[in-house]
Formats: C-alpha cells, structure tokens, sequence
C-alpha cells in the first residue's frame, strides 16, 4: 500500500476545517480500513504520523469504536512535536475525556493548548471542548461565557465552522441550564443557516432542538422533527447512538401522548438493537417506558417498576427514580415521601395531586398532557362536574340533588367570581371587592365577612367548588350550564 493514501486522508481531514459535508466524511470513512493498516505497519512516521490518527478519528466514531480512540491518541502525543499538531491531539484527548465523564482530566489537558501560536479552526475547537468540559465540571455560567465569547471570535473571524461550534455548544449548555427557549434559538441559528452547516454538530444542535421540545412537552412537534431528522440521516454515515437517542425522544413523546402500544412497540426494537449491538446506551431509561407502560396498560401489570427502579438509581437518573418511586406508592396505595420534581413525562403540578391523592381541577386537566390525565384518571378518579341553572340560581355537584342559592346573593356573587376568573386563583382581597364594589375595607378582620360567606357555601354542601392555594380561591370543576338553555360544557 502507498503512503500516499496517508496523506491524502490528512489533506481530507484538513479539509473539514472548512468544508465539513457528509461527502467529505464518507469519502474519508472509505480510506479508513487502509489508513489503519499503514499505521499500524509503521508507513509514515513523526508529524505524519500523528496527523493521519487525527484522520482516523471519523472512522472510529461512526463505526461505533470511539473508546479504542484514546490509545491512539497516546500514542500520537508520544511522536507529535508541532505545537499546531499537539494543539489537536490535545483537544481530541479533552473531548474524548469529557464525553467519559472525566471533565477534570479534559481541562487539564486543554490547559496544554499554546492558544496564542493556534489556529483559527484550533482556537475555536478548544473554545468548543472547553466550554462542554466546564459544564461537565459543574461550572456551567462559566461554560456560558467561553461559549459566547468565542462566538464573537468567531463571527469576527468569518469562520463558519467556529461559529457552528459554538452555537451548539450554546445549544447544549442552556439545555443544561433548562432554558430551552434559548435551546432553541442557538440550535435555530445553526439549523436556518446552511453556510453555518457542520456536519457533527448540525445533528448536535438538531438533537438539542428535538429534547428542548420533549421539555416544553411540545410533543407532536417533537415526533414531527424526529421524522424529519430520519429522512435527513438516510443514506449518510453517522454515529450509531444518534438513533438511539431519537428514539428515545420518539418513545417519551409517545408515552406523554398516551400512546402506549406504539411506545412499546419502538421501546421492544431498540432494546434489541442495543442488545444485539452490545451498548448499554440508554437501556434503562428504555426499562422505565417499559415498566410504566406496561403499568398502565389493560393488565396493569406493576410487576417490572422495581427492577427499573434499581436500574435508574444505579445510573444515577434522579428524575426518573422519582417517577417511578411515584408509580410504585399510587399501584402499591401506599404513601409517597419522595422528591417532587418536573419531569417531562410528569410535570410538578400532577406529580403533587397524585402524591397527595388530591382532586383535579378543570384547569388541571387542560395544562395535563394525555398521560397524566391518564394517571389522574385511573388514580385520581374521573373529575366531577358543577351542574348549575341559570346565574348561579341552583347547583349541584351531581345534577340531581341541587342546593338553591337565588335567595343567597353573596354566596352566588362569590361562585360568579371565581367561575368567570378560571381557571386563575383570586386572593381574598380581590374577591372582597368583587363581592361588595362599595365596602370599604379597613383591615384584615373585615374579610371575616368573606371567610364567613365562604364557610356557609361548604356548609350547603358546595365544599368541592373552590381550592384555596397560596394565591387564594380557585374554581375547581367543570361546569354544565343547564335551564332554559341547552347543555354546554364550559372550558375554564
């Protein structure tokens, strides 16, 4: 075999400084096989031979071989002599660190960095790994900060690539941070722009974009952009864990959805891909679909919440470990003392009423997404309805037995109220002047006045109409409107 083909992979290499399209990367995907063999044969030496392991770095990502990378890069720092050259292996070494959870070691070798005799493309590559290796450190506003100031470096510099870089890497902090508002503007200004386009880390910001909607629990749109994101992968060379993760979007967007057969169905053929693939990747996050599926489903079947229970505490996924302590507690009715917390799957607001086993709310259930209504249901209780006769005249909590307010204008002024202010909470004070525009209120004793009326309501047998909350009285149910009019559910 002729060096030459070593040579021609560093120029490929050198290339993707500039010009990183699919067809570059698979072109140098192809020399690979041969470039590792002239390596390994001893057919170029020094300087050449440690950038020919830089051009190797491609193959060894998206063939799924990524851990064997750190013993060539040892090996390159052993013979490279150039500052530019071990700039690079530095910074390969740093990335390849971080993204084994050794953020410490990462920095400590991106301190090695002469930055003052680099690069552009290897001053903004550092800026890259560095900000991502701070974070991992938990120095996350510093991570922020690197990240922004090498944007403008970047842009300064008219380097597109550098300001791909470090839009995703911004992409991936605020993530981090849980702003994912701003997720979604750095990975926007990388994904609207195609003179911005790298071909990493355009699937880097993609995917950010994708998880930033699981949390704002945009979900259809969340399987609308995964599907594009496939067509857009077919036919290309790219690490194997990108669809992985996909599908993990995918399977958490269905379960929210409440559609439970098709999560299964996506969660049995991933399982056996990692499995028959030998990867570990996500594999117990996939066990807690599974288990909560399977929860939920006409068997309800609790049988593997444990197990996945033990495997997300092991993983250390704290969020997941509260959900499912939580589904344990509500399948075993026993009491639940653990941390409540937003989860994607389960926001705050119903993880509390299920924890707490309290009532729903209209307002509840029209913030819920279809699994928690789900859960509300089968734990909570169907939500009970207000049934009520003209403006306020009569009501009823079951549209049979009714309780006659026409004589009872204070009691009817209150329930107005706080019907026509759902599904927002009104604070006494708010509600007092509601009731009677011409008091005057001189002090907090004259709400005894209100707190008085209220208690005569709950005593009539209207208890279940109002919440108090740390803002004051919250209308609480649906309502059917009926007399003299045709029956109407009216949404607060």
């Amino acid at each position: 075999m002729d060096a030459s083909l070593v040579h021609r992979a560093i120029a490929l290499r050198r290339r993707l400084h500039t010009d990183r399209t699919d067809v570059l990367v698979s072109e140098l995907f192809d020399l690979s096989p041969q470039l590792e063999e002239l390596l390994l044969d001893g057919a170029v030496s020094g300087e050449t031979w440690a950038w020919g392991v830089l051009a190797f770095k491609y193959y060894t990502y998206l063939s799924g071989q990524f851990h064997t990378y750190d013993t060539w890069l040892r090996q390159a720092l052993d013979v490279a002599q150039e500052p530019e050259t071990l700039g690079w292996l530095h910074c390969e070494m740093a990335n390849h660190m971080r993204s084994y959870q050794q953020p410490a070691e990462a920095l400590t070798f991106l301190d090695k960095v002469a930055v003052k005799e680099a690069s552009v493309p290897l001053r903004m590559y550092r800026t890259y790994v560095s900000a991502m290796a701070m974070a991992r450190a938990g120095r996350l506003d510093e991570a922020l900060a690197m990240a922004l100031e090498g944007l403008e470096f970047a842009r300064a510099q008219q380097s597109p690539l550098g300001q791909c870089q470090c839009l995703g890497a911004l992409s991936m902090l605020s993530m981090l941070a849980r702003d994912y508002e701003a997720v979604l503007d750095f990975s926007g200004q990388v994904l609207s722009n195609p003179t911005l386009l790298a071909q990493d880390v355009d699937r880097l910001t993609r995917q950010c974009s994708i998880a930033a909607r699981v949390c704002l629990r945009d979900y259809e749109e969340t399987l609308r952009q995964c599907v594009i994101f496939e067509e857009e992968l077919v036919g290309k060379r790219v690490m194997p864990d990108i669809f992985n993760v996909l599908a993990h979007h995918k399977i958490l967007a269905l379960v929210a959805l409440a559609r439970l057969q098709e999560a299964l169905e996506l969660e049995e053929a991933l399982s056996e891909r990692l499995l028959n693939t030998n990867r570990s990747l996500g594999l117990s996050r996939l066990k807690m679909f599974r288990s909560m599926i399977l929860a939920l489903g006409p068997a309800q079947d609790d049988s593997e919440l444990q197990g996945a229970l033990e495997d997300n505490a092991h993983e250390g996924h704290k969020d997941n470990v509260c959900l499912l302590e939580l589904m344990l507690s509500l399948h075993r009715a026993q009491p639940y003392d653990g941390e409540l917390i937003e989860h994607p799957l389960i926001g705050l607001r119903a993880m509390t009423l299920l924890a707490r086993l309290t009532p729903v709310t209209v307002a509840d259930l029209e913030a819920f997404n279809p699994l928690e209504r789900v859960l509300c249901e089968r734990f909570l209780g169907p939500s009970a309805s207000v049934h009520v006769r003209g403006d306020f005249e009569a009501v009823s909590l079951d549209g049979q037995t009714w309780v006659d307010l026409r004589r009872k204008r204070t009691g009817r002024r209150i329930l107005q109220t706080l019907a026509g202010a759902a599904p927002k909470a009104v604070d006494a004070w708010s509600l007092f002047e509601a009731v009677w525009p011409d008091a005057t209120i001189r002090g907090a004793e004259d709400l005894n006045r209100l707190y008085t009326a209220i208690h005569r309501l709950k005593a009539s047998g209207l208890a279940e109409l109002f919440v108090l909350d740390d803002i004051g009285y919250r209308w609480a149910l649906p309502m059917v409107i009926q007399g003299g009019v045709s029956d109407k559910r009216r949404g607060q």
